[in-house]
């Protein structure tokens, strides 16, 4: 086991942090704590216990810019993949952003400004298993947040590879070998869903498809080109993935925000967002994710959201986003 402090550019919004997170924990792969996130990393055949722990940055007096840190608990992997997980961590949780010079670009924008002030450290969520954040987006498509959570969830517990009391989610190969009925019965969907998990998976698998590189229309075109997979699908992959100025512009949350009536309206009020409209996009999404949660406090019972855009095609609306 070793111990890692990870130096980042405060300020950081812890709050959000989490929310998002935990919105997107697999069960049993991945859970969310007050002050931290536990998860496990695959790497080369081998199952990294990941613990990332925040409490004293959180409770310390950080000044508004400036170093802190958090602290990263890495078990279970040889020594020499250390690098490379602190990478990944870093990489997820958007550790090396430079919160001073975004507020700068957005500062002065009459939608963002406001957003940014209100929240500057706040962070792109990014992605600890790039095929794992992949497959739970297509199996979530037509369904609420917390339905695609259960969804990959039942996926990882009935295909996922065990050590001890660990889950790590399954990898292509194990979606590609498990036959397609069971993988339909398994997850509970429906059986183009299944399919387009499991082409997504060949595709990987043969290279056709590389998630390590989201820039650039290639990255788009490849997914879009499989089965089951549309444009919304792609563009948030891509900006989960690490491209900062992936921006998918058929979402609910973007149009409502701009009093846009088409991705056409989008993509020529977003343009002067760039090269950072990913930012720009997660701002809007935590506002509206915020203030769903205010609006759920003072109003019962609780309805589901839309999540993501249909299975193939276009949507037959347009696919809202939140945290």
């Amino acid at each position: 086991m070793t111990t890692h402090a990870l130096p980042y550019a405060s300020p950081l919004e812890f709050a959000p942090l989490r929310a998002v997170l935990a919105a997107h924990a697999v069960p049993g792969v991945e859970s969310v704590a007050a002050h931290g996130v536990r998860r496990t990393v695959p790497v080369d055949g081998h199952l990294a216990r990941v613990t990332v722990d925040w409490s004293a940055a959180q409770s310390s007096r950080q000044s508004s810019s400036g170093a802190a840190r958090i602290e990263l608990t890495v078990d279970g992997a040889p020594r020499r993949y250390t690098d490379r997980i602190v990478h990944t961590v870093r990489c997820w949780l958007d550790l090396d952003a430079d919160p001073d010079r975004r507020r700068r670009m957005f500062q002065d924008d009459p939608v963002l400004g406001p957003l940014v002030q209100e929240r500057p450290g706040l962070r792109i969520l990014g992605s600890a298993d790039p095929w794992e954040t992949a497959a739970g987006t297509v199996l979530g498509q037509q369904v609420s947040l917390a339905g695609a959570r259960t969804l990959t969830g039942r996926l990882a517990a009935t295909f996922g590879r065990r050590s001890g009391t660990d889950v790590a989610f399954p990898r292509p190969e194990d979606v590609v070998e498990a036959p397609l009925e069971d993988l339909r019965a398994a997850v509970g969907v429906p059986l183009a869903r299944a399919t387009a998990v499991r082409t997504l998976a060949e595709a990987v698998l043969d290279g056709s498809v590389t998630l390590a590189h989201p820039s650039g229309p290639e990255f788009r075109e490849r997914l879009t080109s499989l089965r089951g997979i549309g444009p919304w699908t792609a563009e948030y992959l891509a900006l989960r993935l690490g491209d900062r100025d992936a921006c998918p512009t058929g979402d609910l949350v973007l149009r409502r925000a701009l009093g846009a009536a088409s991705e056409a309206e989008v993509r020529r009020a977003t343009r002067s967002w760039a090269p950072l409209r990913a930012w720009a996009v997660f701002h809007l999404w935590t506002r509206d994710s915020f203030a769903d949660t205010s609006a759920r406090t003072a109003s019962r019972p609780v309805t589901s959201r839309s999540r993501h855009g249909a299975v193939s095609g276009n949507p037959p609306r347009p696919p809202r986003r939140a945290l």
